[in-house]
């Protein structure tokens, strides 16, 4: 039975993490992914503002023509086939970390986390009012719900190489920090927040979500690792 012929999917990837996006270069590659007769200029300012240095594109050629354009207005990218996806995850060890591989590349930042839990709690006025309005004692009535935020910092480490993959996930950047400066990485690629912890600074790079940390992790790994 005949079909549509699939297309394969390729990945434009963002070369360089310290590139930073403004407005105007914003406009400039939305503009030029809309060339493509499938997306509106909304739908591409959207993909690239959400795309985590990488931007997925069907077809290998509209990726090599999309590639070419974003590199013509001064966007370092480069393409891949597929995507590397980083191995599995073990802890590390902060003050033993028995690494016994070289490290490839690695990633620091912060995770700020906010939660949000409902409360019931008993309102002494209002209970008051009403036993005055009524004469009835009614505690529940009385009883109100209200939305408590929780807000927590985590400090991530990520310490990778072809094959493995050690994280650490604590509450303080200061053991990352003697982390770093104690380990020999001579060939690894250092993410921002790694070079600035290592320059002895502690503003790095914040993320909302694991999953937005995760991509970013994703993406430098194509950085590090992806042939060109």
């Amino acid at each position: 039975m005949g079909g549509a012929a699939h297309t394969e999917m390729a990945y434009v990837i963002q070369a360089d993490e310290e590139q930073e996006i403004s407005h105007d270069l914003l406009q400039q590659l939305a503009a030029a992914l809309a060339e493509s007769p499938e997306l509106t200029f909304a739908d591409a300012t959207y993909r690239i503002h959400s795309s985590h240095g990488i931007l997925a594109i069907q077809g290998t050629e509209e990726a090599a023509r999309i590639s070419r354009r974003f590199n013509d207005l001064g966007f370092r990218n480069f393409v891949v086939q597929e995507l590397l996806n980083p191995p599995r995850p073990q802890h590390l060890n902060l003050e033993k970390p028995g690494l016994d591989e070289e490290v490839g590349l690695a990633v620091a930042a912060r995770l700020n986390f906010v939660t949000e839990r409902t409360v019931r709690e008993f309102n002494a006025r209002r209970f008051l009012i009403g036993l005055a309005t009524t004469g009835i004692p009614r505690p529940g009535a009385a009883m109100e719900k209200r939305t408590v935020e929780h807000s927590d910092t985590r400090f991530y480490l990520d310490l990778l190489t072809l094959t493995k993959h050690w994280q650490a996930r604590v509450g303080s950047s200061v053991p990352i920090q003697a982390l770093l400066a104690d380990t020999p990485m001579p060939d690894a690629y250092l993410s921002k927040g790694a070079k600035i912890l290592m320059q002895g600074d502690h503003d790095i790079p914040t993320f909302q979500k694991d999953e937005d940390y995760d991509k970013y992790v994703t993406w430098l790994c194509q950085l590090r690792y992806a042939k060109r």
